[in-house]
């Protein structure tokens, strides 16, 4: 499992970080983990929103929880 930062999340997705954590209070895209203040994203969660935005499906939370 790798964790990653906001800016690649950013620079994979081709979106603001303001429409990123839009997305995410609307319950549209996976939440961050948290260590102290440092806030990551599990990589293959953001890997299943792209493909599931590229496919045209909606993505829920409750469908795309980390393994493990």
């Amino acid at each position: 499992m790798r964790l990653i930062k906001i800016e690649t999340v950013m620079e994979r997705l081709e979106m603001s970080e303001s429409t990123i954590r839009r997305r995410i209070k609307a319950g549209q895209f996976p939440r961050p983990r948290h260590n102290g203040r440092a806030s990551r994203w599990i990589e293959h969660e953001v890997d299943e929103w792209i493909k599931c935005f590229a496919e045209g499906r909606p993505w829920h939370p409750d469908n795309h929880k980390a393994a493990g």
